[in-house]
């Protein structure tokens, strides 16, 4: 009796601390609670900030690329296998794939930065990867985009690791794609590798923010969607996409608030919808045929959505272009200043120490800063504005 009250003991505490790391875990730093098989207690926290704001709050964080997001190791290496594994089929479907990406890559390899054998390095990888999704997707992927140190460094992970940030999942994917084809950097064929990987994971992660959004949602997986909530699953997974919501620490009235929030807020939001109703005739049938005819609908989305953003990354490159300090891909920083331009958002309103987060900032010239035009394009502030 004795032991199995102090079991119960130990259990309730265990319970207190877990809801203790929960509370913690609340707020902009994470801290997790270890109890070992002899009672051990040990506290540890990630030595990194995460945004775990839940809802409307996840709307005013300065960069929503920093929402709560983990990649699963082992996913990773399987998917990464899996691309190796259909390569080694010429006539698969994935390797003519992978030839397509090739050829798309082609413009931007001519003119990467190559060493003496004739490939690319790690950083040279993350500048050119990162073009090539931003300008067919219009995506910013993290661990890619021109954000300071995220370019600099390379960081190990460790096999009895079971999740990384994905800041460094596209690093500890170069690293274990340069190791399973026993090569020292990468040349087209294997660039190409790595791009099909992520949007093999991207695919993968969309199916489940999907599936997420139906469970918070309270909306069955399963069989044909009313108007109604075929609404609901679309503006929630918009959420997420556009967003950054995090639906790990949401509920269905926080999702419900956000999108009211945004929808009499937001012009931005009021368009896109809009855009979507567009879709939506185009495709008539999108709640008739299951989970399989709503994620092909919300790919057509993701695709779409670069196409939404052109407008503003167009006026803004524009009057970047036609400035009078402009030369050599440059801008004086003295001449951005915040524009107001009928129809568009507020163009040019980034602080000098976010625009040095960006990688959007050249400094090495004392007292004249300048902006890089191409980066600053390019970046989550601008043509990407939130989607991640």
């Amino acid at each position: 009796l004795r032991r199995t009250r102090e079991m119960a003991a130990m259990s309730m505490m265990r319970a207190c601390l877990l809801a203790a790391a929960l509370l913690v875990a609340s707020g902009d730093e994470m801290a997790f609670v270890d109890v070992s098989s002899t009672d051990t207690i040990n506290i540890r926290q990630l030595d990194v900030p995460v945004n775990s704001k839940r809802g409307i709050a996840s709307f005013f964080t300065e960069d929503p690329m920093a929402a709560h997001d983990w990649a699963i190791q082992s996913t990773m290496l399987t998917t990464l296998r899996s691309e190796l594994a259909a390569v080694a089929k010429p006539r698969s479907a994935a390797a003519g794939r992978i030839r397509k990406i090739e050829e798309e890559l082609s413009p931007l390899w001519r003119v990467a930065k190559k060493n003496e054998r004739g490939a690319i390095t790690n950083n040279t990888m993350r500048y050119v990867a990162h073009r090539y999704f931003t300008n067919k997707y219009g995506w910013s992927v993290k661990g890619l985009q021109p954000a300071g140190a995220s370019w600099l460094h390379v960081m190990a992970v460790t096999p009895d690791v079971r999740q990384v940030t994905k800041y460094i999942a596209p690093t500890y994917l170069h690293e274990e794609l340069l190791t399973a084809t026993g090569a020292e950097d990468l040349d087209i064929h294997r660039l190409a590798l790595f791009i099909s990987t992520i949007e093999h994971l991207i695919h993968a992660e969309m199916l489940d923010y999907l599936y997420s959004v139906h469970r918070v949602m309270q909306v069955k997986v399963a069989g044909e969607k009313t108007e109604g909530e075929l609404d609901t699953i679309i503006s929630s997974f918009m959420l997420i996409y556009a967003f950054g919501t995090n639906l790990e620490v949401s509920t269905k009235r926080d999702l419900d608030k956000s999108a009211a929030f945004l929808q009499e807020n937001h012009k931005g939001w009021q368009q896109l919808q809009a855009r979507i109703q567009d879709l939506k005739k185009s495709k008539p049938d999108a709640g008739t045929k299951g989970f399989n005819g709503l994620m092909d609908f919300v790919e057509a989305i993701a695709k779409d959505y670069r196409q939404w953003q052109n407008p503003t990354c167009t006026e803004a490159r524009e009057r970047l272009l036609a400035m009078p300090s402009y030369k050599d891909g440059q801008v004086s920083l003295a001449d951005f200043a915040p524009v107001h331009v009928a129809g568009y958002r507020l163009l040019f309103s980034e602080q000098q120490d976010y625009l040095q987060k960006l990688g959007a900032l050249d400094e090495s010239t004392a007292g004249d800063p300048k902006l890089l035009v191409a980066n600053y394009i390019t970046s989550q502030a601008l043509c990407l504005t939130t989607a991640s």
